[in-house]
């Protein structure tokens, strides 16, 4: 479940009926919720504002290390071809596996509607935060991790319903 909620949703909806409880969920049904978190998670690293945030943590780490200044390696690496979203593809199969992705306990009545609002709110929630990252904001921050708030998707209200009554 931890995985589903933190990852966060391109469609609006999964194709599941919004109404079915996550713990009456078919193997087709979670094949499909976990498809639509899956895509979620690529809407999340799609974009200028994912590679801008990801390359300023590494110009930011590089000058720590003396290396050049944040923004120049961070102007280098936006230059990269490489798509964040291809490389994400590439490394998520966790939907692939034999095993359930989202693995819901027996008493989780929370219905597919309400789990893909929360992830759509995280998904929104993590755009933010990627918006936020800057060079600048990383000095300022001294090291502090920008997705802290992200840490317990019970401080998000769309999942607080989803936390409390998925909670293992």
């Amino acid at each position: 479940l931890s995985l589903g909620i933190v990852t966060a949703a391109c469609g609006s909806s999964s194709g599941v009926d919004g109404n079915k409880p996550l713990n009456e969920l078919t193997r087709d049904d979670n094949e499909k919720l976990c498809e639509y978190t899956a895509d979620l998670m690529k809407d999340v690293f799609d974009g200028t504002n994912a590679r801008r945030a990801l390359c300023s943590f590494q110009g930011f780490a590089f000058e720590q290390s003396g290396l050049g200044t944040c923004e120049d390696l961070r102007d280098e690496c936006m230059k990269d071809d490489d798509d964040l979203d291809d490389e994400f593809d590439d490394g998520f199969t966790v939907c692939d596996d034999d095993d359930d992705f989202l693995d819901f306990p027996e008493t989780c009545d929370v219905t597919v509607k309400e789990f893909e609002d929360c992830i759509r709110a995280m998904r929104d929630r993590m755009k933010d935060a990627f918006s936020d990252i800057t060079c600048d904001s990383l000095r300022s921050e001294e090291g502090e991790n920008i997705f802290d708030d992200l840490d317990d998707p019970s401080n998000i209200p769309a999942c607080e319903s989803v936390v409390e009554r998925c909670e293992r």
